[in-house]
């Protein structure tokens, strides 16, 4: 996120209803809401009212169904053929599906010129010079409500839970999520899923506030599992503008921080990446490059990368950009600024990275680009389209309204689990190929 300013929604759309309290608009808006404020404003928001129990009638599941999958959907115009949800598709006879047996990296990437399959959101033209047809892929959000909301019995987690690291190890889905109560400090609780879908979460935070350095909280968690130890990069946020800590307009001082464990539960704080700087959204790649730690940041507005023998010490030396907003044109969705999502995605063309970035009306969305697998800071191919935006009432108008934020992308058998924050209140869950999103970063 680009503020920790935790004002209140800037509106509501909701009805008391007997056996849930609140009940969203099921269908999603045409376009998000413009002119509603935007984070760290707080002269544009209210006193928070809790969309907390976004609770279907028939009320939340009791335990994982296991048997329940999300949909990995294709949205087409009409008349266009469709893939049916969680197929496999094969590439010149190979899986493509980068499941056991990939090595760690999923397939190479068959360029399809004249009848390249047609791919998630497909807006198609033909350029007849070249017989290629140009589309874009859109995630496609599992439901249109939330898979975790606020739990109002909980003191620590009754106003937001948002923002989640999503880690898939020994066949389970493990959940690190940011969490608000009334006090607006920031913990991180941790659930587990077996589907993706369905949680279930421990009653007390696993990460929280320990002294004045981070004393406003702890934010925004991105996991990345190195062997058999599991990282976390985190931003602290504290009260004052302490020696090393960067000021906010909003007030208190934030620095990038990194944590480490072996079980997900038990934490031990590492140390940080930079101090006395605006810096956050960063997260490590999932293996060591040429003996090094490599770590993607965002240093306002761009993305930058950085280099470590030891995490624990990070040079300046060692930071280089890797790009940034795309700030000459004036129709583009990340003209003001650009951070990273989960952690990169390893593949056989390069090192798969979705982004976040917001334009001059703060509306958050989701892109992707792809850079080259032994130097991270050649981008080969960055599409100029989006692949997500804020549609649905609950992310339009949230705690801070026009928010969608990752900080997740796990790929279980060839799908791309993208897990969000929306509206800063509550968490959703958006589905897509790896396939088709490697297609359309190298071809769109």
């Amino acid at each position: 996120m680009e503020s920790s300013s935790r004002g209140s929604r800037s509106g509501a759309c909701c009805r008391r209803q007997p056996h849930h309290l609140f009940q969203l608009h099921r269908h999603p808006v045409d376009r998000p809401a413009r002119n509603l404020g935007y984070r760290g404003n707080r002269s544009r928001h209210r006193r928070p009212r809790l969309l907390a129990t976004l609770v279907p009638p028939g009320g939340p599941p009791s335990r994982p169904n296991a048997d329940q999958q999300p949909q990995v959907l294709c949205h087409r115009p009409a008349g266009q053929g469709r893939r049916c949800a969680g197929s496999r598709s094969r590439h010149h006879g190979f899986d493509t599906d980068g499941g056991a047996g990939s090595g760690g990296r999923y397939p190479a990437l068959v360029h399809r010129r004249r009848h390249r399959r047609r791919a998630y959101g497909d807006t198609r033209s033909t350029n007849p010079s070249t017989e290629t047809w140009e589309y874009q892929v859109k995630l496609a959000r599992h439901s249109h409500q939330p898979i975790l909301l606020p739990d109002a019995t909980s003191p620590w987690e009754s106003l937001n839970v948002f923002n989640p690291a999503v880690v898939h190890h020994n066949g389970i889905f493990h959940m690190l999520y940011r969490a608000q109560g009334h006090d607006f400090v920031s913990r991180i609780g941790y659930a587990v899923s077996v589907d993706g879908i369905s949680w279930n979460r421990m009653r007390d935070p696993v990460f929280e506030p320990h002294d004045s350095s981070d004393s406003r909280g702890v934010e925004d968690p991105r996991v990345t599992r190195i062997g058999d130890t599991f990282y976390m990069a985190y931003t602290a946020y504290n009260s004052e503008v302490s020696a090393g800590s960067a000021a906010m307009p909003y007030g208190g001082g934030i620095v990038p921080m990194f944590a480490r464990s072996k079980n997900l539960v038990e934490w031990e704080r590492i140390g940080p990446l930079v101090v006395g700087e605006d810096n956050k959204d960063h997260v490590l790649f999932p293996r060591q490059i040429d003996g090094k730690y490599v770590a993607l940041h965002r240093r306002w507005p761009d993305v930058w990368i950085a280099y470590s023998d030891d995490i624990a010490v990070w040079d300046p030396a060692d930071m280089t950009p890797v790009y940034g907003p795309r700030v000459d044109d004036e129709a583009a969705w990340d003209r003001k600024s650009v951070g990273s999502n989960g952690v990169p995605i390893e593949t056989a063309e390069g090192w798969l990275l979705l982004n976040h970035g917001y334009d001059d009306d703060h509306i958050y969305q989701f892109g992707v680009c792809l850079v080259d697998l032994d130097d991270p800071t050649k981008v080969l191919a960055r599409p100029t389209q989006s692949i997500f935006e804020p549609k649905e009432i609950w992310e339009v108008r949230g705690d801070v309204p026009n928010v969608v934020f990752s900080n997740a992308n796990p790929v279980v058998d060839g799908v791309v689990y993208v897990y969000y924050g929306g509206g800063d209140h509550a968490i959703g869950l958006a589905t897509c190929r790896l396939d088709d999103l490697l297609d359309f970063t190298v071809n769109g």
